[in-house]
């Protein structure tokens, strides 16, 4: 009673208090911990890496002292192996094909959706390429651009960044082999894909939006006991909104929270 009209409040974008601190700093696991168990060699000079999970970080590729100077080698990281149409190995289409005869290959070319794909040009001798971004991945397909780069001997490590993850905050156990395996997918997704906020996703817009509050944020705190964590999140949206007007409207619950 009494209010003439609404009026918009904006947040103010530099006040103090308004930021919450994390609880604690993200956790780095370094490539020396993290060497690739499996790599598959498809052909002379097409290789599949697998991790045997998914792991947000990047890659270290260490070569032997036989690399030609100027040889190349081609990486694409991914979530998953796909099938696709055989082209050359050097790459015709994103993710090229490891077939040396042509027709369809059926494994060992990494999906394409939301990976990484980039080429490096080695120089004489051995050395180390480290790659200084966060990607989501599991497999990787390393091609090499002449079969004497592929021959000269080379390693495939990887390190992991990750939001802090206390193993004994939450377990869960039941006779049923597939609702566990449900549950372990889903409580690894949660530690393995977060960093220091919540975000529409790592492996596109990478920002948090007010509606992945209320999906990931309350599903971590599921299973694990530090809100800090999310409150931080909030706090960052509370200043700087997205633009949908409904996923502002999620404000007042992300408060609440």
């Amino acid at each position: 009673e009494g209010w003439a009209a609404a009026v918009p409040v904006l947040p103010a974008r530099k006040a103090a208090g308004l930021h919450a601190a994390m609880a604690r700093p993200v956790m780095v696991t370094p490539a020396s911990q993290l060497l690739v168990p499996s790599i598959t060699r498809l052909n002379a000079t097409w290789f599949l890496a697998d991790f045997g999970r998914e792991l947000q970080g990047g890659l270290v590729l260490s070569s032997g002292g036989g690399i030609p100077p100027g040889s190349r080698v081609r990486v694409v990281s991914g979530e998953s192996v796909q099938r696709m149409a055989a082209h050359s190995a050097t790459g015709a289409g994103r993710g090229g094909s490891p077939s040396a005869t042509g027709g369809e290959s059926s494994s060992g070319v990494v999906g394409d959706t939301w990976g990484f794909d980039f080429e490096w040009t080695l120089r004489a001798g051995a050395q180390t390429i480290e790659q200084h971004q966060y990607m989501e991945f599991r497999y990787v397909n390393v091609v090499f651009a002449d079969s004497l780069a592929a021959r000269a001997g080379w390693a495939l490590r990887a390190w992991r960044v990750e939001y802090p993850w206390e193993e004994g905050h939450a377990r869960f156990d039941s006779s049923d082999a597939t609702l566990n395996a449900v549950w372990e997918l889903s409580r690894y997704t949660v530690q393995a894909g977060i960093i220091d906020t919540y975000t529409d996703s790592n492996t596109r817009e990478r920002r948090p939006y007010e509606a992945d509050g209320l999906v990931a944020a309350t599903a971590r705190g599921w299973v694990q006991r530090d809100f800090a964590w999310a409150r931080h999140s909030h706090s960052y949206v509370f200043a700087f909104p997205t633009w949908p007007v409904e996923w502002q409207q999620m404000t007042t619950l992300l408060a609440y929270a």
